[in-house]
């Protein structure tokens, strides 16, 4: 039997775009060509890498991005109670 936690949402903190502060974004993929020469299975592909886009500016940002900037600019009012 698993011990599940329960997160009330409203009191996780928002991420905010690093460029224009807003907390909209929108899911999309950069692609990279893998040419069968340097594929492990000799054939071409794609390459799909997760990414986010600012619904507001455009500007586009990597969960790794998003999560080192907030971790140093976030909306406080938004934080865990326990947190200081």
């Amino acid at each position: 039997m698993r011990n599940e936690i329960k997160v009330d949402i409203n009191h996780l903190q928002y991420i905010r775009c690093p460029t224009c502060k807003k907390k909209i974004f929108v899911s999309v993929f950069e692609i990279k060509y893998l040419p069968a020469i340097i594929s492990p299975n000799n054939k071409s592909g794609l390459i799909k890498i997760p990414t986010n886009v600012c619904h507001y500016c455009g500007a586009v940002s990597t969960d790794e991005i998003l999560i080192k900037y907030n971790q140093n600019n976030g909306d406080k009012k938004q934080s865990l109670p326990d947190e200081k």
